[in-house]
């Protein structure tokens, strides 16, 4: 389902054009709700707690303040829940599992603005997330929309 991702890093520039940042992202899928012929009505609420490392390689800075394309990677780890009820709120499922991710970024920065796409690796194995006597492959990948401010701090 369509969600939201809210979150913050603290870039390190290493030169003009060159930085790190650790960041931490709160990401909320928002609700998947369905009906299942064996549990009837059930909904399931998905999210992911990301702490990441992202190296961005940006353009040289313009002294006119125009546009500056940049690209970034990262990894870093995810935790992935999945929880809910079925209709008769009878049985409560609450589920985590930890994944190696990794971040692909590109987009521009305009003044204390960053606008980017970002494409987002989320694949995991678990026999936790739903009950089975199998382990179970899960792609948590996610393409977003990302705009940023860049905060003053210094």
């Amino acid at each position: 389902e369509n969600g939201y991702e809210l979150g913050f890093r603290y870039r390190f520039h290493l030169s003009p054009s060159f930085s790190v940042s650790p960041g931490f992202h709160f990401v909320d899928y928002q609700n998947f709700d369905g009906v299942h012929p064996e549990v009837d009505i059930y909904s399931v609420e998905a999210t992911t707690l990301r702490y990441t490392v992202e190296f961005m390689v940006k353009s040289a800075a313009r002294p006119e303040g125009g546009l500056r394309p940049f690209l970034a990677a990262g990894v870093g780890l995810s935790r992935n829940r999945a929880q809910g009820y079925l209709r008769d709120f009878t049985e409560r499922s609450d589920e985590s599992a930890n994944a190696l991710a990794w971040t692909f970024r590109g987009g521009v920065q305009l003044g204390s603005f960053e606008l980017g796409m970002v494409y987002i690796v989320n694949r995991f194995d678990s026999w936790h997330i739903h009950d089975s006597d199998v382990l179970e492959k899960y792609n948590w990948d996610t393409v977003s929309l990302r705009a940023g401010w860049i905060l003053p701090l210094q």
